[in-house]
């Protein structure tokens, strides 16, 4: 629901190995689409380590040179 706080874990593969990054979160918004459920989230508690990690394997994954 709206307004819920959750825990995001991901592993990011990037640099050649795969890091485990952790984002405490915020249900902004939540609808149902075919089977599932999207949920439009803010994102906080971010270090500096983990925006450097998610940038880029972002810039990885759209030049394509992710492993």
């Amino acid at each position: 629901m709206p307004g819920e706080h959750f825990k995001l874990a991901l592993r990011l593969p990037t640099d050649g190995k795969t890091h485990a990054v952790l984002w405490n979160c915020v249900a902004r918004n939540v609808r149902r689409k075919n089977d599932g459920v999207l949920v439009g989230a803010e994102f906080g508690a971010r270090t500096d380590e983990a925006k450097v990690l998610l940038k880029d394997f972002i810039l990885e994954m759209a030049t394509g040179t992710a492993f």
